[in-house]
């Protein structure tokens, strides 16, 4: 494995399709791109022997894209990527990176992004009934205030 905080990793960062910000600080990298190249990313952490650790997402409104956060690990060493769906969509990486396969069903169950060639696309959260994306409809929808049930007493 390489060392991951060696200036080649900066390098490879930087040329990577899409970075179009590179900074560290706090023992992470942080890249990020709203056209990032996620197959690109992949196989650049797979030669340098980083590990995926997990995906997160941030809804940018009900109807909008998805941030989408890539977050890599290598010994003490963090390597994370920032991009943004388009239409609604991301590469899957679930046939590359098995880390990935599980993450990206939760993202899609939750925010209603879809990993496209996933190999197994079926829900992983959500119960029968309820809508994909229920999270992007609860983070972004009208806030609702229920009335507390006052006692009789």
């Amino acid at each position: 494995m390489n060392n991951p905080a060696s200036p080649d990793l900066q390098e490879r960062l930087q040329a990577l399709p899409g970075v179009t910000q590179l900074s560290h600080h706090n023992g992470a990298w942080w890249a990020s791109g709203p056209e990032l190249d996620v197959a690109a990313m992949a196989d650049l952490m797979h030669a340098m022997g980083i590990r995926m650790g997990t995906i997160t997402a941030v809804a940018l409104g009900p109807q909008g894209e998805t941030r989408v956060l890539y977050h890599w690990l290598a010994a003490a060493q963090f390597v994370n990527f920032e991009t943004v769906t388009r239409g609604g969509a991301l590469p899957s990486l679930a046939a590359s990176v098995r880390a990935a396969a599980w993450a990206e069903r939760e993202i899609h169950d939750l925010f209603g992004v879809t990993f496209i060639g996933h190999p197994n696309p079926a829900p992983l959260l959500k119960p029968d009934g309820l809508e994909t994306g229920l999270l992007r409809q609860a983070l972004c929808g009208p806030a609702v205030l229920a009335r507390s049930p006052t006692l009789g007493l």
